[in-house]
Parts: C-alpha cells; structure tokens; sequence
C-alpha cells in the first residue's frame, strides 16, 4: 500500500506521500476510539471531526509540540486540507464515503492549531497529574 500511496502523492503533487500515510493512520486510529466509545458495527463511519481529531491525536501522541509543525511540511494548514487529501484519496477509490459526506464537512471545523494545542495541553495536564 505504501508504493500505491506514493505513487497517489506522486500524481496528486500537493502533499508528500507522509500526509497520505498520517491520513490513513489517524482514520484508523479515529475508527479505534470510535470502537472504545462502543459503536455498532453498522456505525463506524466516521465525521469529518472525528477523521480530524484522529489524525491530530496521533500526530500529537508522535510529535507533542512539533505536531502542527510537521503536518504544515506537509502542506496541512487546515481541516479542508485534510478533507481535500480524503476526497482525493475517495474520488481514486481508496477510500469510501457515504452518501451525505462533503468536502463541505471540513470547511466549519475548529483551526487545526487550536486543535492541536488544546490536545497537547490536555496531554501535559495528564503528565502532570501523574507526576508525585
């Protein structure tokens, strides 16, 4: 899948094949939260803030404060970015979409930076409060 990847990112040219991979790892690592919250399994579609909050999470769990850093060397600025990365990856048939789903679901989402710092500041609170 890697070489599919890089070869999407090749034709694609916006983003580096690492934003297609981070893509797909935080859909995953979404649709695994979205299992912890006990959802059916006709009711893992995930939203368009569910997809970016996975892929926040897991650059902040890989990258703390140099998350938004390096999802910017990847030309992620925004959640419509990352929407126009999921509809790209859609309209080439690597991923699905369900009938209601619009790039337009990505447009009102929270700045990823504020996004971002709010998850950091949560994690360093955790760290903190674990501290004696």
């Amino acid at each position: 899948m890697p070489s599919d990847l890089h070869h999407l990112a090749l034709q694609w040219g916006r983003h580096p094949v690492e934003a297609f991979i981070v893509l797909g790892e935080g859909l995953r690592h979404a649709s695994r939260q979205a299992d912890g919250k006990l959802r059916s399994g006709l009711d893992r579609h995930l939203s368009a803030a569910e997809l970016v909050q996975g892929v926040v999470d897991l650059m902040c769990e890989r990258c703390g404060l140099l998350a938004g850093a390096v999802l910017r060397s990847w030309g992620i600025h925004t959640a419509d970015d990352l929407g126009d990365l999921t509809f790209f990856l859609i309209e080439q048939g690597v991923l699905g979409k369900q009938e209601g789903d619009r790039r337009e679901d990505f447009h009102h989402l929270p700045p990823l930076a504020e996004v971002i710092r709010e998850r950091v500041r949560e994690q360093l609170d955790r760290s903190l409060a674990a501290l004696p």
